[in-house]
């Protein structure tokens, strides 16, 4: 490596990766980094997420992803703690681990919902693949669904 590449190289944040990093350490690294997001997060939703469903008793939501973009819908929020909807947003698509990169289309619904002090979401979606593209009419083809239906335990308070 020539002595511009090293010196441009570090100063655009490149080449920080170890050169022997294998793909698992990377994949671990990754997965690890991806928990203590979802931990911050969790922490920060946590209170106001237990308070919200004393208050309230459920929190619909809704959520469609794929083709590299993914959002969730939480129909009727309350625009003035949109903030708190946005981070619970992020906190479910890493918790529930919805998927948006990929060529796939997926839709779910769901509910959150607290019972004997456990914030619970019990939910389900349809997950379908692009297996091929249709020329004539310019759509992609989609394979059959795979359903899942799924009660998971978000934390205890």
């Amino acid at each position: 490596m020539s002595l511009f590449q090293k010196l441009f190289g570090g100063l655009l944040g490149r080449d920080k990766t170890p050169k022997n990093e294998s793909i698992e350490d990377l994949r671990a690294r990754w997965e690890q980094e991806a928990a203590e997001r979802t931990a911050a997060v969790e922490a920060s939703v946590r209170g106001w997420l237990v308070d919200t469903l004393r208050r309230q008793h459920r929190i619909s939501f809704a959520w469609e992803s794929g083709g590299d973009e993914g959002f969730i819908n939480f129909p009727g929020f309350n625009k003035e703690e949109e903030d708190r909807y946005c981070e619970l947003e992020e906190y479910l698509m890493n918790k529930l681990d919805i998927p948006s990169a990929g060529e796939f289309q997926m839709t779910g619904r769901g509910t959150l919902f607290l019972t004997d002090g456990v914030v619970r979401a019990k939910y389900s979606s349809e997950y379908r693949e692009v297996v091929d593209f249709d020329e004539v009419k310019d759509e992609e083809v989609y394979g059959e669904p795979e359903v899942v239906e799924d009660d998971r335990i978000l934390f205890a308070e």
